[in-house]
């Protein structure tokens, strides 16, 4: 397959890293508005086509997959005009600046015989993978509700300066950057999601911390992110009604949360049953990094992804999963402009 990368920043390298290593990937091209960028990643990759015009990418490398990295704001013009060229498109997240967007997009995939998949790349993170087949089995009985916590960490970790300006543009500013992360999360355990409150907090001006509360039927959700906290974590709790489970997903280890009885002992094995697990989890990454098989997220995806093309399946993640995501995003932010008059009134 012929593969074209838009949008050379910071994310770009790890789709390009994981390309090179599938065998019937051919990286034809790549574009960026700023050509230095399309040429850095071009030499780094020894990659042929460089262009700074998307329809000079088009047509002059003629790829069956586009893989979209810009900023969400530019995401809607961009994939329509590819899936018209007849080029299967993969979108990294958030799908869309907004709902009206990603609706648009949807439209426009549905003309066309080219598909539109975004990259909700941790549900294949491996210890997510094995909590969602538990959910699936019924190994948790019946689920009674999910919570999910996001440490924002990427603006301090990553060299990302090309990122601040459009992050701050969104709707939802950073906490929209990683917003899909956490609703695509629990989308995945629930099922459909409706946001029943929203509340930002910070210090004055500055919004540093965000919560969620969501209904499924009659099951409840949660979300928190945080840009302040420490240390950082990012982890997913589900809660069943025969065990639960918490899943590290900056660790990549999953902990079964079991009964071991009401008693003092029982209760106290408890804390010996979480370590246990937690050395065994440990431990396992550790061999799997000493070996070359870091279990990271994004490479796992894109495989499934061109997996899915492969088999003349459809995506692992639809176009319809990213109009969803989006939709309840806009609930998020509208929801957090109605509570802002009563911290008001309180303070």
């Amino acid at each position: 397959m012929r593969v074209a990368i838009l949008g050379c920043g910071h994310i770009s390298g790890q789709h390009v890293h994981t390309l090179e290593k599938i065998h019937d990937i051919d990286l034809v091209g790549v574009c960026d508005l700023d050509r230095r960028h399309a040429k850095s990643l071009a030499e780094r990759y020894r990659i042929p086509g460089i262009y700074d015009d998307v329809d000079d990418l088009l047509t002059g490398c003629c790829p069956d997959v586009v893989h979209i990295l810009t900023p969400p704001q530019t995401h809607r013009p961009l994939v329509i005009k590819v899936l018209e060229a007849g080029c299967n498109v993969l979108v990294e997240k958030p799908f869309a600046e907004n709902a009206q967007d990603a609706i648009e997009i949807a439209r426009a995939e549905k003309q066309q015989s080219a598909t539109v998949s975004v990259c909700h790349n941790f549900l294949f993170l491996p210890a997510m993978q094995k909590a969602l087949g538990m959910v699936r089995d019924g190994t948790l009985g019946r689920i009674v509700s999910a919570e999910v916590y996001w440490r924002v960490s990427s603006l301090e970790t990553d060299n990302r300066p090309d990122a601040h300006g459009w992050i701050k543009k969104l709707p939802g500013g950073i906490f929209h950057e990683v917003g899909p992360h956490v609703v695509y999360l629990l989308r995945a355990i629930l099922g459909d999601l409706e946001v029943t409150s929203a509340s930002y907090a910070g210090e004055g001006a500055v919004k540093d911390e965000l919560r969620v509360q969501f209904r499924s039927g009659d099951q409840l959700a949660a979300l928190a992110i945080s840009g302040i906290e420490m240390p950082i974590q990012k982890y997913i709790r589900i809660f069943g009604t025969r065990m639960s489970l918490h899943v590290d997903l900056g660790t990549n280890v999953l902990v079964r949360l079991r009964s071991w009885g009401k008693s003092m002992p029982a209760r106290a094995l408890l804390n010996f049953d979480h370590a246990a697990q937690l050395a065994t989890g440990t431990t396992g990454n550790v061999v799997r990094a000493l070996i070359g098989n870091v279990p990271h997220s994004h490479p796992r995806f894109i495989k499934a992804y061109y997996q899915s093309l492969r088999n003349g399946k459809l995506p692992p993640v639809s176009c319809e999963d990213g109009v969803a995501v989006t939709q309840i995003l806009d609930q998020i932010w509208a929801a957090t402009k109605e509570q802002a008059p009563h911290h008001k009134q309180s303070a």
